[in-house]
């Protein structure tokens, strides 16, 4: 079954409103067309964007007021998975995102900070914490958000992160039947929170080999392997072309006075090892994606997965096509939901701030229908546009001018 389509924000607000009484029904229906015609998560803003034919501060204390109908967070958070596990398969990406809310010199939100210097040592133990899952089929240049939760480590009945997190994994496996591959970056997810999920016996995943803190080690043939000699060890016999935009990090000269950024032919060659993760009896596998760096020097890029029988190259491409485009995705969804600020939020509560960050939420998902996954840093085609190349594109090689004696004049006549 497919998902439902939704010709204006309208409608899409109406549908995610149904069921519910009168009043938070119609206050659900404003919070979500306001947030989408202002592009902020000010109240201030979104009562403005609704143009009532009443005193703007009538319509901010109303919202304000139902804002604390801390209830909706769940119902509206369950209806969106719903309709969003429609569109994940066997094989589609659940990318996993986790992130601090910062409020600067907030002094009186909720669970904000610990009563003791020991809680407030904690990394990012002054903000709160986010964890979205979001789902992107291979090869395309869309995405879905499924769910957002946050949390703060100071609210009563906290754990961990790695709970929350595997909490809100679990949530949305039952809400797809089992379907779809975990995906984990540090890019996007701390290191510890990997190790956690990747030891979960009934986890499909496909990883970033975690190494927090200091060198990472894997079992291999019941030997403990440090991570860079198994890197080194690993044959790789299959191979593909893959190209590379290069930011200004790595060559400054590509975008000073306006030129066009520099885009790379690279070819890599990859392979796998059987491997288990220390304490654990899990068969995994190791791929090694081996390839040049921006500097020249040959590079060894790990990723563990739990895709067993990586015998051909074919095997091989499913897990390293949806782990190196997986960035790509995660920047597109940072630049989506920083358009709207959702770290200068106004509100006083913990309950009301998870259901301005769920309402958030449920306008991303109406957006992403239309945010198309722009600047993707890898291909596996070059990409369209004008680039500063260190290859020939084919048409651009059949439009070279044949001369006399030049050896690659003479192969493309013969």
């Amino acid at each position: 079954m497919a998902m439902q389509q939704w010709e204006t924000v309208d409608g899409f607000a109406g549908w995610l409103s149904a069921g519910l009484g009168r009043r938070p029904a119609r206050f659900l229906r404003d919070m979500v067309t306001g947030m989408y015609r202002s592009g902020s998560v000010h109240l201030t803003e979104i009562a403005s964007a609704l143009d009532e034919d009443i005193h703007l501060h009538a319509t901010h204390k109303r919202l304000s007021r139902n804002l604390a109908r801390e209830q909706l967070a769940p119902w509206v958070a369950d209806r969106l998975l719903e309709q969003a596990a429609l569109a994940v398969k066997a094989d589609t990406r659940l990318i996993i995102c986790s992130y601090g809310l910062h409020k600067r010199y907030a002094k009186q939100m909720e669970y904000l900070r610990g009563p003791s210097q020991e809680e407030a040592a904690i990394p990012d133990g002054g903000g709160y914490r986010v964890c979205e899952i979001l789902s992107s089929d291979v090869g395309t240049n869309t995405y879905v958000p499924l769910l957002i939760t946050v949390w703060s480590r100071h609210a009563p009945g906290y754990t961990s992160d790695l709970s929350e997190v595997l909490s809100a994994v679990e949530r949305v496996l039952a809400a797809t039947g089992g379907n779809g591959i975990v995906y984990l970056d540090d890019f996007a997810i701390s290191p510890r929170i990997i190790d956690g999920l990747i030891r979960d016996p009934a986890l499909r995943f496909v990883s970033s080999v975690p190494h927090y803190p200091g060198e990472a080690h894997l079992v291999y043939r019941r030997r403990t392997r440090p991570l860079a000699s198994l890197i080194d060890e690993c044959e790789t016999p299959f191979g593909e072309t893959m190209y590379k935009v290069i930011d200004d990090v790595y060559v400054p000269q590509a975008t000073a006075s306006g030129d066009s950024p520099v885009e790379r032919e690279m070819f890599m060659h990859f392979g796998s090892l059987p491997i288990n993760l220390p304490g654990s009896e899990r068969p995994l596998s190791l791929v090694v994606i081996k390839t040049n760096s921006h500097f020249g020097q040959d590079i060894g890029v790990p990723i563990v997965t739990s895709e067993l029988s990586l015998r051909s190259r074919r095997a091989h491409m499913v897990p390293i096509a949806g782990f190196i485009t997986t960035r790509d995705v995660v920047r597109n969804l940072r630049r989506h939901r920083a358009s709207y600020n959702p770290a200068d939020f106004r509100v006083l509560t913990y309950g009301r701030l998870q259901l301005l960050m769920v309402l958030l939420q449920a306008v991303i998902f109406y957006e992403s229908r239309s945010v198309l996954v722009e600047d993707q840093m890898v291909t596996f085609e070059p990409h369209s546009g004008d680039y500063q190349r260190d290859f020939m594109l084919p048409e651009e090689d059949d439009a070279r001018p044949v001369v006399e004696g030049d050896e690659s004049s003479d192969t493309a006549r013969d």
